[in-house]
Parts: C-alpha cells; sequence; structure tokens
C-alpha cells in the first residue's frame, strides 16, 4: 500500500449502505467526511520523504514522528473544519458548535499543529467544548480526529511500504508512524496473518494474531473473538488481561480485501455490544 485510495473506501461504503441501508446516516455522514479529506490530503501536495530522523527513530523502538506533530496550515484547517462542521449539522439537523472550537487559542495564527498535541493528551475541554450544544465530548473528538485524519496521512504516505512490508523490526501494537493505538485489524492471507490500521495516518503494520496489542499479553487464551449473529467475517478480538477490544475483519470470511477506515464505520454494533460486556478501546 503507497497510499490510502479514498475511491475504494467509499466504494466499500456504498457497498455496505446498499446492503443494511439502515446505515444510511452514518455512512452518508463518513462519506462526506471522506471527501473533506481527500481535498484536504490532495492540497497538501506530495507526502514528505522517510527521513533518516525517522527510520534512527524506528531503528530505536521508537514511532517515526516521535514526538512531533505534522505541520498543520491553519486556514486549511479552519476552511476544513467549516465544511466538515456544516456535514455534522446537516446530519443531526443541530447546528455544530464550530465557533466555539475555532475559537481555541490553539486555533489561531498561520499553523495550528499545537491542537493535535492538546487532543492526543487529552489536554482539550471536550465537556466545554460540547456543553449546551446538542453534541457530546465524543462526538467534539470524532470531528476533531478526522480533522487531523488527512495531515497526519500526509506526513506518513512514504512510510506505509516500510512498514507493510517490514522493512524496519515493529513488534509493537501503537502505530509506527504515529505512536497512536491500533484502530482495526484485518485477518488476512489463507495462513490468518494479521494487520493493524492506525485511524489517524492510516499506517498499517504486521503483528502477530496471538497478541493483545494493548496489553501485549502473548497468552492466547486470554484472547476471544466475539460475534453477533450469523456474521463471523466481523469480530471484537476481546483481551481478558486487560479488558480491551480491537474490531477485527476477516478476509478470508468476508471473501474480499478489506478497506479497514470502511470496517470500523460500518461495525458500531460491534462497539456497543463490546461495551456493554465491559471491554474498552485504546484507540
Amino acid at each position: 500500500m503507497s497510499s490510502f485510495d479514498y475511491s475504494i473506501c467509499r466504494s466499500e461504503l456504498q457497498k455496505y449502505q446498499n446492503e443494511q441501508p439502515q446505515l444510511e446516516p452514518l455512512i452518508g455522514l463518513n462519506q462526506r467526511i471522506l471527501d473533506i479529506q481527500e481535498s484536504v490530503r490532495a492540497s497538501l501536495g506530495p507526502a514528505p520523504a522517510v527521513s533518516a530522523w525517522g527510520m534512527d527513530n524506528l531503528n530505536a523502538e521508537t514511532s517515526a514522528l516521535g514526538d512531533k506533530v505534522p505541520a498543520i496550515p491553519g486556514d486549511v484547517f479552519r476552511q476544513a473544519a467549516a465544511k466538515m462542521a456544516t456535514a455534522f449539522s446537516d446530519t443531526a439537523g443541530v447546528a455544530f458548535p464550530l465557533e466555539r472550537i475555532l475559537n481555541l487559542p490553539q486555533l489561531q495564527g498561520d499553523d495550528v499543529s499545537s491542537i493535535a498535541a492538546n487532543l492526543m493528551e487529552n489536554e482539550l475541554d471536550l465537556e466545554a467544548l460540547a456543553e449546551g450544544s446538542g453534541y457530546n465530548a465524543e462526538t467534539i473528538a470524532f470531528f476533531l480526529h478526522n480533522l487531523l485524519v488527512p495531515f497526519y496521512e500526509h506526513a506518513a504516505e512514504s512510510y506505509f511500504p516500510v512498514f507493510i512490508n517490514r522493512e524496519v523490526p515493529w513488534t509493537k501494537g501503537v502505530c509506527p508512524f504515529c505512536g497512536s493505538p491500533a484502530r482495526y485489524g484485518v485477518i488476512h492471507d489463507e495462513k490468518g496473518y494479521r494487520k493493524l490500521y492506525c485511524g489517524l495516518c492510516r499506517s498499517q503494520w504486521p503483528y502477530p494474531r496471538h497478541k493483545c496489542p494493548v496489553c501485549e499479553n502473548p497468552e492466547r487464551v486470554e484472547i476471544r473473538q466475539m460475534t453477533l449473529g450469523d456474521d463471523k467475517a466481523h469480530m471484537a478480538e476481546v483481551c481478558d488481561t486487560c479488558k480491551s477490544y480491537l474490531k477485527t475483519t476477516d478476509e478470508r470470511k468476508l471473501q474480499r480485501e478489506s478497506v479497514p477506515a470502511a470496517e470500523d464505520i460500518i461495525t458500531a454494533n460491534i462497539d456497543m455490544a463490546a461495551t456493554k460486556e465491559g471491554y474498552s478501546r485504546a484507540a
């Protein structure tokens, strides 16, 4: 994988919507989010090359980005935020609190990259941003996260082949580029290999089937699969050691190559089931 293919992701979402019409509001919103992300990604130009500094970090078992965040041009971010707020407002029928968000000190000026660090370190008062708006803190976080994705994707893109082709000995359950927890898992190949997907920078990397990517517990007996109804292709892989779960698609049962970004969107029912049983999601 050399880049994220937005058209394939949209096609997968449309396929699921045709099969499950009840998902139309959720998929419709995410289709609009993808359109905005693709536009931002295109405006940023070619991805920066793999750097010696990034490779040194990886060889030292640190994420390539280290403690840095990508450059985020303020005007690009604010324009995307306005478009995304319209999509949220149209879907919910309630005005999104865009002005409150854009008035944050971190979002003033020519570069607003500090907002990424603040969000990642849980330093934003999301409850205050949501208060009285008709939206909750989780939705505000979802909004900001999706705005950050194309900037991280742009920074990470040149590293995609490095990770998926095992050009560095990365053995951790967090993203080798940005250090975020894995967002999704994919079981592929006839032998059932597993790869993990980062929902922030869209990197993918191989990871052992028998290990929990959160606590890195290697005891297979502590990791089990939770499926719903007749759908055996989509599951939560739950760890009874740390009580975390990772949503996963088994391509052998899906019978086609999956797109983790799309799979994550259409499996909200698995999130609800896993949460109800007391498991939590790291990403």
